[in-house]
């Protein structure tokens, strides 16, 4: 609060005007060191407070970079374990389907020989796909088979030479006696092949 010369005269009516303006300038610093004081402190309490207030600002954006961040490692995490568990679920497919396509193949009859170097082209993870495939290679391999075996036949019946006179028609079987009886190996396998195809 502010002082007056006359506040001054009041409190001391004996007091020189020397006196009074002594007092009045102490007075007045006094006021001026207190506005100071109070202002510094208030200045002091304003940094404090927005000090506070950035620190929880920077708390706050943290938690949320390393929510962001955790939300990330989670969601690549989960990305990682699907591709990982959609590639067993493929190769569990195709193991299954390449045991179902084998067993067909031998379920036909057909050697191994013949499916195996095939195998790899016609299974697929789907398993329609992979048994058309292997339905249609079976329905090849056993028309080709059995046309081998009637172009064998026919070379069989037109290769046989008519009986003379008087002798009875040479049969498979005894083309197959009569090569054991010359002991010619050759003989042997081609009559031995002529009777299997006969007969099947």
């Amino acid at each position: 609060m502010a002082m007056s010369r006359d506040d001054v005269k009041a409190i001391f009516p004996d007091a020189t005007d020397e006196q009074i303006s002594a007092i009045l300038n102490s007075h007045h610093n006094d006021v001026k060191a207190e506005s100071a004081a109070a202002a510094r402190t208030a200045a002091e309490q304003a940094q404090t407070a927005y000090d506070t207030a950035l620190q929880n600002l920077k708390n706050v954006q943290k938690q949320a970079d390393d929510s962001k961040a955790e939300k990330v490692d989670i969601e690549t995490r989960f990305q990682q374990l699907q591709q990982s568990f959609d590639t067993m679920k493929a190769e569990n497919a195709k193991l299954q389907n390449r045991a179902t396509a084998i067993s067909a193949f031998t379920t036909a009859g057909i050697a191994a020989s013949q499916y195996e170097p095939l195998l790899e082209g016609i299974v697929f993870e789907d398993k329609e796909k992979t048994a058309a495939l292997t339905t249609s290679i079976i329905a090849a391999i056993t028309a080709a088979r059995d046309a081998a075996k009637g172009e064998a036949k026919q070379e069989l019946i037109q290769g046989t030479p008519p009986p003379a006179a008087g002798t009875p028609p040479a049969t498979p079987e005894m083309n197959y006696q009569n090569a054991v009886k010359s002991g010619n190996i050759f003989d042997i396998i081609n009559s031995a092949d002529a009777m299997a195809a006969t007969n099947s």
